[in-house]
């Protein structure tokens, strides 16, 4: 009987470990997409603001 609840245990430390592994992933993903999206987004505001005629003129 105590190796069973040792072993239920243990389970339940091993799927707290996985899904903390899974949510570090998501972590580093959803950091990466916000770099990449808020990159585009300043060097497109650059790039159509660079060209605007009357901002050289």
């Amino acid at each position: 009987q105590i190796k069973d609840i040792r072993e239920r245990t243990d389970d339940i430390i091993e799927e707290k470990r996985i899904a903390n592994e899974w949510r570090f992933a998501a972590i580093v993903v959803d950091r990466i997409g916000l770099i990449l999206f808020s990159a585009i987004i300043v060097i497109t505001s650059l790039t159509i603001a660079l060209r605007a005629p009357y901002l050289v003129a």
